[in-house]
């Protein structure tokens, strides 16, 4: 290799774009868990292994898991039946500083509503939805009275709130549908909640159903709720749940530099690695 300069050998050009962008951060994929729900029959707080945690309960109504499935019912006035579990990891829902506090949370599933009975005209039922660490519904999902026939979905961003027009699904067939539900961690504002809802489509394609709105903050996303509460409806079979992060971690943070760094340094060395490999077949040329 004798004659050859060691700037022919090493060319940082080409990478300093890629360098530059991942030490602002690496964009993370990561799943927080998936449910089947493949459990003996029963009550899912009593079969599920310490999974899923009952409270706020009164009047009877359990969450069932019927077949390695669950199986959800609206209930008679003042029955209430929740359940939740963690997200192993407290997301930030815009607290500043927090070092996730940017990204989505997304949750999906398989809905089958073939023998289900929609609640009243005028009724609508939450049944899943995040949670913050008070317990605060985030990216909720209601079981919604249809116009004319089989049944739709409403989408809030936040909890107790009127669901807008574009936050209401069409009417959808008794049938099995896909629902994916995503949730921004980035507050615009430093208030404005955001979640969008696809139905039996993919998160590449537009939404089904948006909702934003300005609410103040409550606390991070901790937990995975699910719940039976007051309103009547029957037949709701949900399976198939998962929930994952997709995001970059604020640069700040250890995490988020370390990984950056080794990213880094792992496609530099690799370049350099190739650089010697071309210098040494140039110099036996």
């Amino acid at each position: 290799m004798a004659g050859i300069h060691p700037s022919r050998l090493i060319n940082f050009r080409p990478v300093l774009p890629f360098i530059l962008a991942v030490t602002g951060g690496v964009l993370l994929r990561a799943q927080i868990f998936t449910e089947p729900f493949d459990y003996p029959d029963g009550e899912l707080a009593l079969v599920s292994g310490g999974n899923w945690t009952a409270y706020n309960v009164a009047g009877g109504n359990p969450i069932l898991v019927s077949g390695e499935s669950l199986t959800l019912t609206g209930g008679a006035a003042g029955t209430r039946y929740l359940a939740s579990r963690p997200l192993g990891h407290p997301y930030a829902n815009g607290i500043v500083g927090h070092p996730l506090n940017s990204g989505f949370l997304t949750y999906s599933f398989t809905l089958d509503f073939s023998v289900g009975v929609a609640p009243a005209t005028g009724s609508q039922a939450l049944f899943i939805s995040l949670l913050d660490s008070h317990a605060n519904p985030r990216a909720q999902l209601r079981l919604v009275a249809p116009i004319s026939s089989g049944f739709r979905l409403g989408l809030e961003a936040d909890q107790d709130q009127s669901i807008p027009t574009d936050a209401l699904t069409g009417d959808l067939s008794s049938g099995v549908h896909t629902v994916t539900v995503r949730y921004s961690l980035r507050n615009p504002n430093g208030e404005s909640l955001a979640a969008s809802l696809w139905v039996d489509t993919d998160i590449s394609n537009p939404p089904t159903a948006v909702d934003s709105v300005s609410a103040p903050l409550t606390g991070p996303l901790t937990g995975l709720g699910l719940r039976q509460f007051t309103v009547a409806y029957s037949g709701l079979t949900l399976d198939d749940l998962s929930v994952h992060y997709t995001g970059v971690p604020e640069p700040e943070t250890y995490a988020g530099a370390a990984g950056a760094a080794l990213v880094a340094w792992t496609f530099l060395r690799r370049h350099v690695t190739l650089a010697q490999k071309q210098a040494g077949k140039m110099s036996g040329s």
